[in-house]
């Protein structure tokens, strides 16, 4: 039942990227929105806490893979 047209088994960087970062982020992102914008107050503060621990949390990566 082969007709000559196969998939192609591979991946590129952008889709290895993006599993990846699903795999390490997960859905909490998702669940955690509500009670950072409950703490901080203002949704200009809660953006700005986010950015803050993605720095911190790049630093933390960067610093296990030396």
């Amino acid at each position: 039942m082969s007709n000559g047209k196969e998939l192609q088994k591979n991946i590129g960087f952008f889709s290895a990227f993006a599993i990846v970062m699903g795999t390490v982020i997960g859905s909490g992102v998702f669940f955690k929105i509500s009670n950072v914008t409950e703490v901080t107050g203002t949704a200009g503060m809660a953006l700005f806490v986010w950015f803050l621990g993605g720095i911190i949390t790049i630093c933390a990566g960067l610093t296990a893979a030396e």
